[in-house]
């Protein structure tokens, strides 16, 4: 499974990444360093292509994240 994790560079981010991809899943660490900018939105498309989940580890990644992708794209858990 393809999982975007957008904030996966910091320092749970990378923890995050690590175990998922420990578990066998193709993990994309999304942020400015991987060429990805949530702000601009730089690198999302390509980052989200085929991606089957997408994780906002931080607050201020999440806001950035609803102004690229559109707040109809954002989903928190516990959302139903």
């Amino acid at each position: 499974m393809k999982i975007v994790v957008i904030g996966g560079s910091g320092l749970i981010g990378t923890k995050l990444v690590k175990n998922l991809r420990q578990h066998g899943h193709e993990v994309v660490a999304a942020s400015p360093s991987s060429g990805v900018n949530t702000l601009t939105g730089e690198g999302l498309a390509e980052a989200l292509t085929d991606a089957q989940v997408v994780v906002v580890w931080r607050a201020r990644a999440s806001a950035l994240a609803a102004h690229s992708l559109g707040d109809e794209a954002i989903k928190t858990a516990g959302d139903d």
